[in-house]
């Protein structure tokens, strides 16, 4: 079966350079890792504000501020997640063709 090199798992942004798929799916993976930081410093937060000791009657409204700011900051990351798993699951469907294209032309 014929391999594709390295230059054909490039992928071409529009914002300009060259970059290939497997710093996407790093990238792609840092980001899932940024975003379980984020999520892990809610839980925190929520739980020193359940095992605070008085103002039990505000808990609710803080808890409900973090999670405003849990969304906010988690927002530009996801945005960019998804940006990048469009940007690979395009690239990814042209390598299908490619491949089909070079079994078919044996």
């Amino acid at each position: 079966m014929p391999q594709l090199s390295r230059e054909h798992t490039r992928l071409d942004f529009a914002r300009g350079g060259q970059v290939y798929a497997s710093d996407v799916r790093r990238r792609i993976a840092n980001l899932h890792q940024i975003l379980a930081d984020i999520d892990f410093a809610l839980a925190a937060e929520i739980e020193k504000l359940k095992l605070r000791k008085g103002d039990s009657e505000r808990v609710p409204a803080l808890i409900e501020t973090l999670r405003e700011m849990h969304q906010q900051r988690r927002e530009p990351f996801v945005r960019r997640l998804a940006e990048l798993s469009m940007d690979l699951d395009g690239w990814e469907q042209r390598q299908q063709l490619a491949r089909c294209l070079l079994d078919h032309s044996l």
